[in-house]
């Protein structure tokens, strides 16, 4: 027989364990609401920190990116497999002018669609040491006149000075192309400057390089141009439709794919290439990059690395408002090659 009071008992219980099942679920619900708020608020911080930074032009490892004048380039004739490879074109003059810019700059590009003063013969003269400079846009001298550029002033010191007795002449091919990346440069090194027979090869390396496949960003920036999507970006100094295409490129075929990629094109350079190699970095490279020219340097006892030779390249008093050197700091970095040149290269001509 059940009694009332038990009844009551029973129920009283019952609705307890529902009311502490609720009061759990509340608890439950709580805390989960909580952890998403705190989390969606430091996304929210990050991102709003990149923007912050990309907006200043500070992120590390960052292609500042320029158009590419489509009047001064011309195209691969496809021979070599690269649809969109390009170079400047032969016998030109280059016009740079940007509303950022407080002064006009003239590149004068010779016949061999190098951004030099004069041509060079393929026969070098004898007591002759000739280095080819390669690279990107740091290594043309981008909105710099072409006497300007870091490799011009080099030449210029080393023919002024000369330091090495046996050395009557040095001459500084200057091989560099806006845009470039690691596959293009290997692909001009072969095109231009094997012929030339370098006693040195000067490689200037950005983090850049490995983090875009041209041939693949370049048809997908032509076709953002007519979607419409054009304009420079006057907060990062950087041309939009580019930028927009790598970022595409990236995300379709993943940042490991390009980085492994390039690294392949990279180590092809030892197969071409088996003299006095120095190779450089401007502003920042990441630890795969750096591990990377490790141990291709290692597989050869005339390969060399000097990092971070240009570290003032981060003060704006050496750069222009794009981040590329400007004419002090191509001079800088000019008499700063040069001094590790004299005393970790050209030891041995004395």
């Amino acid at each position: 027989m059940v009694y009332a009071s038990d009844k009551r008992t029973y129920y009283f219980n019952l609705q307890n364990k529902k009311m502490t099942i609720r009061i759990h679920k509340i608890y439950i619900f709580r805390v989960v609401l909580t952890i998403l708020v705190f989390n969606l608020f430091l996304v929210i911080v990050v991102l709003g920190l990149k923007l912050f930074e990309l907006n200043r032009g500070k992120v590390k490892g960052a292609q500042y990116i320029t158009k590419i004048n489509k009047n001064d380039i011309s195209f691969s004739n496809q021979k070599n497999g690269l649809k969109y490879f390009y170079e400047p074109k032969p016998n030109n003059i280059e016009d740079w002018t940007r509303d950022w810019l407080d002064y006009e700059v003239k590149n004068t590009i010779n016949s061999d669609s190098l951004n030099e003063r004069y041509d060079y013969s393929v026969v070098k003269d004898k007591n002759t040491f000739r280095i080819i400079t390669l690279g990107d846009s740091f290594t043309f001298g981008q909105y710099a006149d072409t006497k300007d550029n870091y490799s011009e002033i080099l030449e210029d010191l080393l023919n002024k000075n000369k330091p090495c007795k046996e050395i009557k002449r040095f001459e500084v091919i200057n091989l560099g192309v806006y845009g470039y990346d690691i596959e293009y440069e290997v692909e001009r090194f072969k095109k231009r400057g094997v012929k030339y027979d370098p006693d040195l090869l000067i490689w200037l390396i950005s983090q850049g390089n490995f983090q875009k496949i041209n041939e693949k960003a370049l048809p997908l920036e032509k076709q953002l141009i007519e979607q419409g999507v054009t304009g420079f970006d006057q907060n990062t100094k950087r041309y939009t439709p580019l930028v927009e295409a790598i970022d595409r490129s990236s995300k379709d075929l993943g940042k490991q794919f390009i980085f492994d990629y390039q690294a392949e094109r990279f180590y092809l350079m030892k197969s071409i290439y088996q003299n006095k190699l120095l190779i450089l970095n401007h502003n920042h490279i990441h630890e795969n990059v750096r591990e990377l020219i490790k141990i291709f340097i290692s597989l050869n006892l005339n390969y060399s690395f000097f990092e971070n030779l240009f570290p003032y390249l981060d003060d704006n008093g050496f750069k222009l408002a794009d981040n590329h050197p400007n004419r002090k700091g191509h001079k800088k970095m000019a008499y700063d090659l040069y001094s590790y040149l004299i005393k970790n290269v050209l030891t041995s001509y004395k």
